[in-house]
This record gives structure tokens, sequence and C-alpha cells, in this order.
């Protein structure tokens, strides 16, 4: 069996993208390799090491600080997304209808929902309590059902209720998710026109 083949560092620069690719097939997404992509050509990083930026921003945009994994962050997500259509509706939830609705929504827990107390959704009250407390969004984000149910339930606008709501507007309308993205996609065709519009035509 012979040895594996070595490559020098201008190898893996000139190919970052095709080995970030493996890297991301293999479970371990290596952003050494976005950030040698992006250092070969600075004043133009290629897109997709700016969309992996951006997909590796949204990760941690979406961590909730107690109960720290993918399932606590999906399960406080569709919390935001109770509460709009509740508050929509003039019909405010308390904070346990609405984990108890989700939960059951999500098909989750659900050997322990019929428990004499609430211990068993105790970390979902105390996640998103401590969003309320420590992750407020500036106030001219934006608010829940257009503030109806951020007076009605005491709400505060916090960074995810702001993501999850922009997210879910950007659907409606047909495009991208995150605010960042559009705004790459835009600058990208703005500067393609530009191009265009200063090469001479050929006669």
């Amino acid at each position: 069996m012979g040895r594996r083949k070595r490559y020098g560092g201008s190898y893996t620069v000139e190919n970052a993208e095709k080995l970030f690719q493996q890297s991301v097939a293999l479970g371990k997404p290596d952003y050494q390799l976005v950030a040698l992509a992006i250092g070969a050509c600075p004043s133009a990083p290629p897109s997709w090491a700016v969309l992996a930026c951006i997909e590796l921003r949204q990760q941690y945009e979406r961590l909730p600080a107690r109960g720290n994994d993918a399932e606590m962050s999906f399960i406080l997500d569709d919390l935001v997304r109770f509460f709009d259509r509740a508050g929509r509706n003039g019909e405010p939830p308390s904070l346990r209808s609405a984990i108890i609705q989700v939960m059951t929504d999500r098909g989750l827990r659900q050997h322990r929902a019929d428990s004499a107390n609430d211990d068993w959704f105790r970390d979902i009250r105390e996640a998103w309590e401590w969003e309320q407390a420590n992750e407020l969004a500036p106030s001219s984000f934006m608010q829940l059902a257009d503030g109806h149910l951020i007076d009605a339930y005491k709400l505060k606008t916090t960074s995810r209720i702001h993501r999850v709501l922009m997210q879910d507007v950007a659907t409606e309308v047909g495009d991208p998710q995150d605010v960042h993205v559009w705004a790459w996609i835009a600058k990208r065709m703005i500067d393609r026109e530009t191009v265009e519009q200063a090469t001479p035509e050929r006669p």
C-alpha cells in the first residue's frame, strides 16, 4: 500500500472549495478553508465562501444559551410562530399552554406530557425566559403580530423573535430567508450589471 499523496499549502488554497465541500460531507465543516478562500481574494471573495460564512452565522444565531442543542432551537422558533399566530387571532396564550401545544405538534416528550408537574418542560421555559431577559433586540425590530401580542402577553422582542418573523415574511414573498443572503445576491447582480455596462460592445 503506497503512501497517501501529500500536497503543499498552495494546493489547499487553490482547492479550498472542493476540500470544504468534502469536509461538510464528512459532517465536520472546516471553516479554515473558507478563510483561506477569502484571504486569497479579499477584494472579491468567492460566493461559496461568503455564503458559508452566512450559514455559520445562522447556526450560531439559532443556538439557545440554555438547552444548547438543535432540538431546543427548533422548539423556541416554533414558540415564536405559535405566539404570532395566537396574537393575530387575539388569543394570547400562557407560556405553559404554548409550550405544551408546540411539543404536541412536534410529537416530542409525549410520554411525559401527562406528568403531575411541569418539570418535563422546565428546560424549555427557562431557555425562553432567559432569552426574554438577556437577548433583547432593538425596539425598532419587528414585533409579534404588529405588537398586539407584545402588549397582551408582555413579551419583549428578542433576537430570535426578530429572526423567525423576518424569515417567515421573506418566505411568504418568495425572498431568501436571510436578509444578508438577499443583500449578497443583489450586490452580485449590481456588480455584474456594472461590468456589462462598462464593457464596450464588439463591432
